[in-house]
């Protein structure tokens, strides 16, 4: 594990400090001859190159002779050699510290790799830099984005080599050798890098092919301007022992100096650079932000600032120095086996351990026993889908709703007046009185009765407000429809005509159970209690396919058996979830409870076969052997499951004040009942759940009976309670027909809410952080680092939902968090079945505390992930490709013919030896 060495800015480290940079550099010339080098300076080239608040610098070495070279930049004693900048190095991750490192072939593809720093002689790039060589140079810290400091170590280039000969640049006097490209964070001057360089060359005093090459040195030449807060530091050197500099503190820090302060000198009094015995390594949180850095100090002082000391003497490049050891822990998600098993565990550590496993990690100080913390992908805080759309009726009776939300509830056959569907304006719902009669508007098509309808109960609405009805046989007292026991009505969103939606086979007189609009695939599911089967719809109402639950049919008519009869059905997070009427109160035995499962959902929307597990198994009804069956299902806005029983009597009797509205919450992966107590219905018969619900943000609503039973205030209807959980003294009470007169007991069944709600919270900013290629053969997936910033001042972010594009999946494709306000945070997916070199747009759903969702499209570059010279891009460069390149051997190469498809790699406008070495160089089998 690498040092937290802290680098808050990097500063120039000479020996000759601040004064160095006013005077001519020092040039000792090994001969009689005239001096060869001028002197160093520096060229800005490029602004924003790699983003904004960059900027690119090139420095040069100048001489006053064509035939003058520069062989050598060392830093041999007495003299270092170091290069600083105060925002630090932009370092590209396809090249590498010196310019023979830098794949020219690869800027058409990575147009950042051409603002790389690098150090050179002379050369650009690759192509350029053959000759280039470097010996002794630690380049770890350099390639880091921090500063280059070297002793004893060497980049060179042969005597009388091309590159070691200066140029002639644009506008600008004498002849220049490139010595290194430098791309800094920072606009403008201050930006610019600094330091000094020992330099070696040779004049050719007579000619260019003369036998006279004199060589020449210059020490400690500086360039740049170091800044103005100095001071001494003494720092341990490897060849010299203790010695004294004039540094930035900065910069003794990098070095694991002692830093006397600003303004000191080495020849202070009191400022000594022989071995002090209390000075060490010190770990310290100096920001308080959970993250250490390390600093040689004293004991005392490392003490003083609550830091961790390890002993006199030590330094912090030590191997026992382990400043990160200290970063804060928190939980992490790690799949076991690998990227793809599908079996996650949550472990407890810090973030950079949590991402080289491509864990997903929920932040410092989180514990796995966190609610947040989901490992197990068998459930998951993530908010149920709000996209039921409002019917856009232009009858005046309906024209006249506010803009509120809406409601619709579904009626038997035999309520009084027919009126088997209705539509509720809640538009004033929150200045409504609680436990009291609410007036509001209803809507109600004339069509909409049991003549043209007859039995139904199942309802859902699309994203553009048409209403779905299906045809059921559970009113005790049932009528049949114009299409049968197996259809779907559609109630147009406009005029509000009925028509035919779907016609499910076998349904006989069993007829079907219940409607979901599925809103992330754009399509339906319906239960049918003829056959047993869930049958998934396209938005015409066609059959696209079918899930046949537990025994497979057998073929008989009537109704599909108990323990094997889907009723309630709610698409969610990726799985169908579906409850199974196994008992009622007539038919039940000891060892019989209704359940909910789960079915894994596709990327189409299509089941996957053998992923259905059991998730929830209901307890008896007041502690009594029975309870009964759940009749419609809902996720609220913080991620909490919704159960509504229906009191069913037997196959197709409904009795009432026996069924619950219950409220489930996923904790440690698993679904556990909530702390949280609804009531339906009054105080006398708290337990009259008519089998729906719905959630909104305010409101938990389900269809009640007896909510009030005094006379000439009966009310049964809807009933709106806190989404904390309540009874009729806290809710909003809605009357089916407003005739308090007159109970519609057993009379009412679905209920589904349209909300309008918009968010309150300022949405985030996503951003992608870093795109690495996965794997060395195609083809490849791709590790992304995701960043989001939560922007709103008060509330929390708990989830993020991903969707990729058809064909291509993100694990993980849901990540929860409890990230605060004014926070960020990063994450790490995998995403698969991807094209290198593509463009991939992921939808994201960020989800906050209080329910509201922004929903944010982020669109990635995905990188090439083709090893140079693999002409036939199979992963691989090997005797496939150089038979690829020797069939176009010494063809002319240009634009027109794709530079010889590609093999061209060198661009010299022939496949040649350049192209050869390439290959060979790049060469896996």
């Amino acid at each position: 594990m690498p040092n937290n060495t802290k680098p808050n800015t990097f500063r120039l480290l000479g020996s000759l400090g601040r004064a160095a940079f006013a005077v001519s550099s020092i040039l000792a010339v090994q001969s009689t001859a005239s001096a060869a080098f001028v002197d160093l300076h520096l060229e800005q080239v490029a602004i924003d190159p790699v983003g904004p608040g960059t900027t690119t610098w090139r420095l040069y070495a100048e001489f006053d002779d064509p035939n003058d070279q520069l062989t050598r930049v060392h830093g041999d004693a007495p003299s270092f050699s170091m290069c600083y900048a105060s925002g630090g190095f932009y370092q590209n991750v396809y090249s590498g510290p010196l310019s023979s490192l830098n794949n020219a072939a690869f800027w058409a593809f990575f147009p950042s790799m051409e603002y790389d720093s690098y150090v050179t002689i002379g050369g650009e790039h690759n192509y350029e830099s053959q000759t280039l060589s470097s010996t002794g140079i630690n380049f770890t810290m350099f390639e880091g984005g921090g500063p280059l400091i070297f002793q004893n170590g060497e980049w060179i280039r042969p005597l009388n080599d091309p590159y070691a000969f200066g140029e002639v640049l644009s506008g600008m006097p004498n002849w220049h050798v490139l010595i290194g490209q430098f791309t800094t964070y920072g606009s403008g001057p201050s930006s610019a890098p600094y330091g000094v360089l020992n330099l070696d060359g040779y004049q050719d005093f007579f000619n260019f092919n003369g036998v006279d090459t004199i060589p020449w040195s210059a020490e400690a030449v500086p360039f740049g301007t170091p800044p103005d807060d100095q001071g001494a530091c003494c720092f341990e050197d490897p060849t010299h022992g203790q010695i004294c500099e004039v540094l930035a503190e900065e910069v003794c820090v990098d070095l694991s100096g002692y830093w006397y302060g600003l303004g000191t000198f080495c020849g202070d009094a009191g400022i000594t650079c022989e071995p002090i015995a209390d000075l060490g390594a010190c770990c310290i949180d100096d920001d308080g932000d959970g993250t250490y850095w390390c600093s040689v100090i004293s004991i005392m002082d490392c003490h003083a600032a609550g830091g961790v000391f390890y002993g006199a003497g030590t330094i912090c490049t030590d191997p026992m120095v382990e400043c990160d050891e200290f970063e804060e822990e928190g939980a992490c998600c790690i799949e076991e086996g690998g990227h793809g098993s599908g079996y996650w565990y949550c472990v407890e550590v810090n973030q950079q351990l949590c991402d080289d496993v491509l864990g997903v990690w929920y932040g410092p100080g989180t514990l796995c026993s966190d609610p947040g913390v989901n490992c197990d992908p068998g459930c998951s805080t993530v908010p149920g889908a709000d996209c039921a759309g409002k019917p856009r009726y232009q009858d005046p009776d309906y024209t006249i709703f506010g803009n509120g939300d809406i409601a619709v509830q579904t009626a038997s056959p035999s309520i009084i007046g027919g009126n088997v569907v209705t539509v509720f304006d809640l538009s004033g719902v929150a200045t409504a009185p609680l436990d009291s009669w609410f007036a509001l508007n209803r809507y109600t098509h004339p069509t909409w009765n049991q003549d043209n309808l007859g039995s139904i109960f199942g309802l859902a609405l699309d994203g553009d407000g048409n209403i779905y009805v299906s045809a059921t046989k559970t009113w005790s007292s049932d009528q049949m429809g114009v299409s049968g026991w197996g259809a779907v009505y559609k109630l147009d969103t406009y005029s509000g005509a009925i028509s035919t939606f779907a016609l499910l086979p076998n349904a006989q007189d069993a007829s079907l159970g219940s409607i979901t609009y599925d809103c992330d695939h754009n399509q339906f599911f319906v239960t049918n209690f003829g056959d047993g089967k869930i049958y998934r719809l396209d938005m015409s109402g066609a059959i696209i396919d079918s899930y046949d639950h537990g025994m497979p049919w057998n073929g008989s008519g009537g109704w599909a058996a108990l323990r094997d009869r889907p009723w309630a059905v709610e698409a969610h997070d990726g799985r169908l979830y579906y409850s199974l009427w196994n008992e009622d109160t007539v038919n039940y035995s000891s060892g019989d409870f209704n359940e909910i499962w789960s079915i894994e959902l596709d990327a189409a929307g299509g089941f996957v076969l053998g992923t259905d597990v059991s998730e929830i198994i209901l307890p008896g009804f007041y502690q009594t052997q029975y309870s009964a069956p759940v009749a419609d299902m809902r996720f609220s806005k913080t991620g909490s499951l919704l159960l509504a029983e229906r009191s069913m009597q037997g196959d197709s009797y409904l009795g009432a004040h026996q069924s619950r509205l219950l409220e489930y919450e996923c904790v440690a992966g698993n679904w556990v009942p909530s702390s949280n107590i609804y009531e339906a219905g009054g105080p006398s018969y708290p337990n009259s759940s008519t089998g729906g619900v719905d959630a909104t943000f305010d409101h938990t609503w389900c269809g009640a009976d007896a909510m009030h039973l005094s006379t000439n205030d009966r009310m049964y209807g809807i009933q709106g309670l806190p989404t904390t959980g309540g009874t009729a003294a806290d809710s909003v009470l809605i009357d089916y027909q407003d005739n308090l007169t007159i109970g519609d007991k057993t009379m009412l069944g679905d209920v589904v809410v349209a909300s309008s709600h918009t968010p309150d919270v300022v949405c985030p900013t996503v951003q992608v952080l870093d795109v690495d290629c996965i794997g060395v053969l195609s083809p490849w997936d791709f590790d992304l680092t995701i960043g989001v910033s939560n922007m709103d001042p008060s509330e929390y972010i708990t989830n993020v939902i991903m969707t990729s594009p058809s064909g291509t999946t993100l694990t993980p494709d849901h990540v929860a968090m409890s990230l605060p306000p004014l926070h960020s945070w990063s994450f790490d997916t995998v995403l698969e079945g991807a094209a290198q070199g593509s463009t991939v747009c992921i939808d994201m759903d960020v989800q906050f505390s209080n329910g509201d969702v922004c929903n944010e499209m982020l669109c990635i570059d995905l990188p090439s992930c083709s090893v140079t010279g693999d002409f036939d891009f199979n992963g691989l460069v090997n005797v496939d490709d150089l038979m690829f390149l020797i069939g176009r051997w010494d063809q002319d190469c240009d634009d027109a013919n794709g530079d010889c498809d590609g093999v061209d790699i060198d661009g010299s406008g022939v496949v040649d030896m350049g192209d050869l070495l390439v290959v060979l160089a790049n060469w896996t089998l």
